[in-house]
């Protein structure tokens, strides 16, 4: 993952299951229910549904 670098991905909640039926309505081929962005190798940010924003640092 490089600085900038966008993940469209789906999460396993109940809301996530939820929301990517519902944004077929506007794009039918949406899989997606989340967004993440890299800000740097292993560090990201991504919406959360409280509080409307989170900061992971994932480095393996």
């Amino acid at each position: 993952m490089q600085l900038g670098d966008i993940m469209l991905v789906r999460g396993m909640g109940v809301i996530s299951a939820s929301l990517s039926p519902a944004q077929k309505l506007i794009y039918s081929k949406s899989r997606s229910s989340h967004v993440i962005f890299c800000l740097s190798y292993g560090c990201f940010i991504h919406s959360a549904g409280v509080g409307g924003g989170a900061f992971d640092v994932c480095i393996k």
